[in-house]
């Protein structure tokens, strides 16, 4: 995914000018809708930085169909 050219990038923790407190055991769900055209493949990456130099990150591959 390293080599793949970023086509949109969105910082979905903006709107939380106050910092995004994490809980123990609690289930998150951030969303972000885009709008892409059919019969197309895109590399996901989303990180998540909790400070202190660690973040923590998911990769997936989505396909629209």
């Amino acid at each position: 995914m390293d080599k793949l050219p970023e086509v949109y990038k969105v910082n979905i923790l903006k709107k939380y000018t106050d910092g995004y407190e994490l809980e123990p055991g609690v289930k998150y769900d951030e969303v972000e809708a885009l709008i892409l055209p059919k019969n197309t493949s895109y590399a996901i990456n989303v990180v998540m930085d909790l400070g202190d130099n660690t973040e923590v990150d998911q990769n997936n591959i989505a396909r629209v169909e």
